[in-house]
């Protein structure tokens, strides 16, 4: 996946996940996940 790609999907998944009301933690480990980071 190229990195716009990846900016694009990080961008929907915070509008998402804002929209849903999901605390920052849950929203930085999904980031995470799509990045390919650990984040503990």
């Amino acid at each position: 996946m190229s990195d716009s790609a990846k900016v694009g999907e990080i961008v929907a998944l915070l509008q998402e996940r804002a929209d849903r009301g999901d605390s920052i933690v849950e929203t930085v480990k999904a980031v995470g996940d799509v990045v390919g980071v650990d984040v503990r």
